[in-house]
Order: structure tokens, then sequence, then C-alpha cells
């Protein structure tokens, strides 16, 4: 379900697997730490597949969403809602709050790609009352969450991105710290894990 990547020591040492969704009935889900879903992916397919991806966060999973959410895959999360404007004002990125996922980067990396706005997002999917903020858009950016994670009360992680693929910055070759989304989301997983097994010892 990740995207294709072509560069991957910047992910060293998590390793992905690209599955194809279509596939997903019959994958043990149990093995991966993390699923990064595609903003091409086919949502009315993965609806089909909302119990077994409920079952995954439910031992701990995590989903890395990418994209709109335009049907309730996962509950408790908002169906996605465009931004009414379109100009730089509507585009333009504001960070809401730090996290390991964007260190080193700041709003105006993610709000111009090449000189031009609008690649990171163009509206948001709305988020649970206890997730942790990290990006809006718009000039009430609070109100348009475009990044978010959320703990799950039953278990497992949502970090939700209303945009182009998260993972893709790692092939980008932008030019700007946003290039440094895909390592940081690498270090980031590792740390979790890591975290995860000591608990457990």
């Amino acid at each position: 379900m990740a995207p294709s990547l072509t560069d991957r020591a910047q992910f060293a040492p998590v390793v992905f697997e690209r599955v194809d969704q279509y596939d997903l009935p019959d994958q043990d889900l149990s093995r991966f730490a993390a699923l990064a879903v595609s903003i091409h992916t086919d949502l009315r397919f993965l609806l089909s597949q909302k119990d077994a991806i409920a079952r995954y966060l439910d031992q701990g999973g995590i989903v890395l969403w990418s994209g709109p959410m335009a049907y309730r895959v996962i509950d408790g999360v908002g169906e996605f809602t465009p931004r009414p404007k379109r100009n730089l004002a509507g585009l333009t990125v504001t960070r809401l709050a730090g996290h390991p996922l964007f260190d080193g980067i700041t709003g105006q990396d993610l709000t111009f790609r090449k000189g031009v706005a609008g690649f990171w997002g163009r509206g948001h999917n709305p988020a649970p009352k206890d997730a942790l903020l990290l990006n809006g858009l718009d000039t009430d950016p609070e109100n348009a969450p475009v990044d978010w994670i959320w703990n799950r009360p039953d278990g497992g992680i949502i970090i939700s991105h209303a945009g182009n693929d998260f993972l893709t910055f790692a092939q980008s070759g932008v030019g700007t710290a946003a290039d440094q989304l895909a390592p940081n989301f690498a270090k980031w997983l590792t740390s979790h894990v890591m975290a995860l097994q000591e608990e457990r010892v």
C-alpha cells in the first residue's frame, strides 16, 4: 500500500514492502509496524476492509493516511473537507504543534514546492477531539488541520495527511527541508517500535 520508493536508503533501518491494495484480504497485517495508505488508493475497496484495518489498529498498528478520506474507513475520522479558498492564503501551511515527524521543517517548506503552493494539501480530514493537530491551512489553521496524529483509545495510531503522498517527499528532491519528511518518519517509527519492545520486556 506504500508508494513506490526508489531511494530506500533514506528510510534505513525501516524496510518497506509494497502491497497491492486488492491483496489486502490475504495479508497478515500483524507483521507490519505501519501501513502507508496512498492518495491513489481505491477508497471504496478500502471501505470493504474497514474491519480488518480496525483490528490491525486495535493490536497497536500504525496507519499513515495520505489524501482525502472520502469514506469513513476509520471510525472517528471525519470525511474530507476541501478548503473554500484556493488562493495563497488558503493554501498556506501553519505549524500548530511540534512533533518529530516535522523536525527541522517549517510551514514555508511545506507551503511551496518549486515555488508553487498547493501541493501539500487543499483541505483536511476532520480530526478526533483528542488528536494532536500538527499543521493547518488557511487563515484559521486550527479549523483546517491538514496534518494530525491520533492515539486511538482502542489502540493504534493514525497519522492523517490530507494531501499528496507523505512519503513521496523521499524522492521529490524539492531542495528544501521538506526532503527530510521521509527520513523523519523512519526515525520516528523506529523509535516508537523500540519503545514498545522495551515496554514488553
